[in-house]
C-alpha cells in the first residue's frame, strides 16, 4: 500500500519524528516513504511496506506540529506550499514500515 493509497491524495507532508525533518511533495507514483535523492533534489521511494498505525483528523494542522517548538527542519518543498498551511485542517496518519520505523504522514484537506 503507498500513501496515494492510505491518503486518497498526491501530495502532503512527510515528518520524520527521530530527525525531525520534514518534506512536502507529491508522492504519487512513489512506493514507500518518500525521502530525498542523494544529491537532495527530488523525492523518491524506497519501496518499504507501510502499515497504519492510527488515524486523526484535525482542525488545524499546526496542532500536531506546535509539540516541536520550531526544531523541525523542512528539507524539501518544492512548491513553497509551507505558507498555505496554517490553519488548514488535515487527517494526520502515524505510519510503521515493517522494519519497526515510524512516519507521520499529513494529508491537508482540500489538496490534490
Amino acid at each position: 500500500m503507498d500513501l496515494q493509497d492510505i491518503t486518497k491524495q498526491e501530495s502532503g507532508i512527510v515528518f520524520f519524528p527521530n530527525s525531525l525533518d520534514m518534506i512536502i511533495c507529491n508522492w504519487s507514483g512513489f512506493d514507500g516513504i518518500p525521502r530525498l535523492d542523494p544529491m537532495g533534489y527530488r523525492p523518491l521511494g524506497l519501496e518499504e511496506k507501510l502499515f497504519v498505525v492510527s488515524q486523526l483528523q484535525l482542525p488545524c494542522i499546526s496542532t500536531y506540529f506546535e509539540q516541536y517548538d520550531g526544531q523541525i527542519n523542512l528539507v524539501y518543498d518544492h512548491n513553497n506550499d509551507i505558507e498555505i498551511l496554517h490553519g488548514t485542517s488535515c487527517t494526520l496518519y502515524e505510519l510503521r514500515d515493517e522494519d519497526g520505523h515510524i512516519y507521520i504522514v499529513v494529508a491537508p484537506d482540500d489538496w490534490n
